[in-house]
């Protein structure tokens, strides 16, 4: 494991310390603090001809990614226990694996929008592939990243927020899941159980470079990193489906996705849950 030291984390020894308590369960006499407040004295850069640029050819150039991961960085003060990073951004954290997958996304009211794949159940298996056209274009913005941030913070790799039966939803829309549920069981478990193999992966894939480019840390969608495999899984469909079905169709997945990480946190997205 890389022993990691950050410009923009004056407190970082006890940051860390705490942060390695807080994963195994324990604490050092208070929780584990995710706190940050604005830079006063930072004063926001416009990306270069970023007003002629749509948000789907920012999230393609690397030397975007690189100019809001150091945005990023200096807009807030590091506080409590988070450590200093710069992300990756694309498709609102919620297309990268559902592209990856095949499938297509287009932005309206500053979000991402999965695109309706109807006969995405009659299609091949999804497998990893490296030499995917975004894991290419992403490894290459995550190498311009480096260049920019240094040893200021760290990267945060590519967010996989949507789970295997959440992207079966999006493509398929949830009506149409509800009833395939019933009527074509042993294909969404097979494609569910081939999206979970995507989705570590790529993970391991993104884990494995950051490792090798001196980072190594992932803090999903939070600000808390750690120093180990780590992602928040989550099942947004299962709103739609009883517990007997969340056994069957989803808990397979995520135990084998949750046996791949070191760490990880369930979220539930909304009382429904």
């Amino acid at each position: 494991m890389n022993t990691l030291s950050y410009s923009l984390k004056a407190d970082e020894a006890d940051a860390r310390r705490r942060l390695d308590a807080f994963w195994s369960g324990k604490s050092l006499g208070r929780p584990a603090l995710a706190i940050t407040v604005r830079n006063p004295a930072h004063s926001p850069k416009p990306f270069p001809g970023g007003d002629k640029l749509t948000n789907h050819e920012k999230q393609l150039l690397p030397e975007w990614h690189a100019h809001n991961a150091v945005q990023e960085l200096e807009s807030v003060l590091w506080l409590g226990e988070t450590l200093p990073k710069g992300s990756v951004q694309y498709g609102s954290n919620i297309s990268f694996i559902t592209d990856l997958l095949g499938g297509t996304h287009s932005w309206e009211s500053g979000t991402a929008w999965v695109h309706e794949w109807p006969d995405v159940l009659d299609q091949p298996l999804p497998r990893f592939d490296a030499g995917h056209p975004l894991i290419v274009r992403m490894d290459e913005c995550v190498r311009t990243m480096v260049q920019a941030i240094g040893r200021r913070g760290h990267i945060n790799p590519p967010v996989l927020g949507v789970d295997p039966l959440t992207a079966l939803s999006l493509f398929r829309g949830g009506e149409n899941l509800c009833f395939d549920l019933m009527e074509r069981p042993g294909e969404v478990r097979a494609w569910c159980a081939a999206t979970a193999e995507v989705y570590i992966a790529t993970h391991d894939h993104y884990f494995q470079l950051l490792e090798g480019l001196g980072y190594g840390e992932n803090a999903a969608w939070f600000e808390s990193p750690s120093r180990t495999r780590f992602e928040a899984v989550q099942c947004d469909a299962a709103v739609m489906i009883s517990k007997e079905m969340f056994e069957e169709f989803v808990l397979p997945d995520l135990a084998r996705v949750t046996s791949y990480l070191d760490h990880s946190i369930y979220h539930l997205d909304g009382t429904g849950q």
